[in-house]
């Protein structure tokens, strides 16, 4: 069984102890020889499915070790223990853990901090979001209140309601409709269904509401005309993970991503969300969609590795 992370961060400073400068490939192999890994051990994956949890493991401590100024990378893919971390393997502890770095070593301290600052203004951000689309929510319940009062004393009036209004009733109440009940029916019917492969219908009628989903597509399709459509790739339908940034996921400007479809492309990270390619600064989304030639934006993350570590494990970690 492959022990939990922070039991990597001591094995992985104990195999650079002798001074010399390996490559990664080489770190894997003498930590992985360390713990006495078996096949089975050495084949187990993390969530995504796209790393091994020993490659992963060993990544993240070489990067703890690095921002806490016992090692150090001095070329791509090539690690080296550093005086600091010298001096810690004479008198080491039984585990080095995360708040031990952060209570020994200012650097990992502020590394970490600058993660908790950025994840702290993420959460606002979100927060401050979900505020906005609630006061919205009442505001335009208030305004579907007034207005159908409204429509309803002019027709015991024997006078028709204009146009204008009929249309803007119709839409508050897809607005409402879109808001409210989508996504609460769209959960309930992708756990009946366990599949994104369906269609959901809902007709809003006289202040009635009727639904109904199908699985065949083209077939709902044909049918739907007028009908507000709600497919499982809507962003209603569960709450988004956070945009990527590289900051939070513990990424330092001077990384350096590789592109896992052509290993001679490499990105430089330059902010929390931006890298440089070839003299110019991009999104990691943009930069990926130019370079797969695609007239569409994808997700990136697996896409792109930094060292030997996809990124979509990073995010994954970072954002679970």
């Amino acid at each position: 069984m492959v022990p939990d992370f922070e039991e990597f961060i001591l094995a992985t400073l104990k195999i650079l102890g002798d001074g010399k400068t390996i490559s990664l490939q080489q770190l894997r192999t003498a930590v992985s020889n360390y713990f006495k890994f078996s096949k089975e051990d050495l084949a187990e994956t993390t969530r995504s499915g796209n790393n091994t949890k020993v490659v992963d493991r060993i990544t993240w401590s070489l990067t703890y070790l690095c921002q806490a100024g016992l090692a150090e990378r001095p070329q791509r893919s090539f690690a080296k223990i550093t005086f600091s971390g010298m001096e810690l393997l004479e008198n080491p502890p039984t585990i080095i853990t995360r708040d031990f770095l952060v209570s020994k070593y200012p650097s990992f301290r502020d590394f970490t901090n600058r993660k908790r600052k950025q994840a702290s203004k993420a959460h606002k951000n979100e927060d401050d979001s979900e505020t906005n689309t609630t006061t919205g929510l009442l505001e335009s319940e208030k305004q579907l209140k007034e207005l159908r009062s409204a429509i309803s004393t002019i027709k015991r009036m024997g006078i028709a309601p204009s146009q204008e209004m009929l249309t803007k009733l119709g839409e508050l109440e897809i607005s409402l409709t879109t808001s409210k009940l989508y996504p609460a029916v769209y959960s309930a019917i992708e756990e009946l269904v366990k599949s994104k492969d369906f269609v959901l219908t809902i007709i809003v009628k006289e202040g009635k509401t009727y639904f109904n989903y199908s699985d065949d597509i083209s077939e709902a399709s044909e049918q739907l005309n007028n009908f507000i459509i709600y497919e499982g790739n809507a962003p209603k339908a569960k709450k988004r993970r956070p945009n990527l940034n590289f900051y939070q996921m513990g990424l330092i400007d001077g990384d350096v991503l590789t592109f896992v479809a052509d290993e001679n492309i490499h990105a430089t990270i330059v902010s929390e969300n931006k890298v440089e390619y070839n003299g110019k600064e991009y999104s990691l989304t943009k930069l990926t969609q130019e370079l797969k030639g695609l007239d569409h934006a994808i997700q990136p993350t697996g896409e792109w590795r930094l060292e030997d570590q996809n990124l979509l494990d990073l995010y994954n970690e970072t954002y679970s």
